[in-house]
């Protein structure tokens, strides 16, 4: 019984040692500052002949009366 406590405190201690060297790495913060300064930039998600077929539509929709769902 006392085997298994002694392993299992080392193994915490391990794990410890382990997340509190490799947790905390200056490159997590470079990330940070290097996407702070990105612009982005929106894409459209409909072509235009595509967003000309969906206004026609919601026109057509309007029109008779109906709920057309997408």
């Amino acid at each position: 019984m006392i085997y298994v406590l002694v392993v299992i405190i080392l193994m915490i201690i391990v794990f410890w040692v382990i997340i509190s060297h490799f947790g905390t790495s200056s490159s997590n913060n470079n990330i940070n500052e290097d996407v702070s300064n990105v612009n982005y930039v929106s894409k459209q998600f409909l072509s235009n002949s595509e967003y000309d077929f969906l206004t026609k539509f919601i026109d057509l929709e309007n029109e008779l009366h109906v709920n057309i769902v997408l």
